[in-house]
């Protein structure tokens, strides 16, 4: 063989080389989008979920704090319950 029949056999490998090269690398480019898509998908269902949550908690906190408004005992019974304990017990001792 001559420099001339070598230097083309290698130009070819090259060429096949480099266009098996672009191949796969159009393969990886083609699952890198397919995995984008997914993880955006993914993004956009978090950040639904998200609002929906904050709004949830929200609406808790609201509920929450008219809950602490709350008294479970009037105010002032304890005391009248504790004059009428000390009157009752006034009488019992005949004071």
């Amino acid at each position: 063989m001559d420099f001339t029949n070598i230097f083309s056999t290698a130009a070819t490998l090259a060429a096949i080389v480099s266009v098996a090269s672009v191949l796969r690398q159009r393969d990886t480019i083609a699952v890198l989008k397919e995995n984008n898509s997914a993880l955006q998908e993914r993004v956009d269902i978090l950040e639904t979920s998200h609002k929906e949550n904050e709004h949830r908690i929200s609406k808790l906190q609201g509920e929450l704090s008219a809950y602490k408004e709350l008294t479970l005992v009037p105010e002032g019974l304890i005391e009248q319950l504790l004059e009428k304990d000390n009157q009752i017990i006034g009488i019992l001792e005949g004071r």
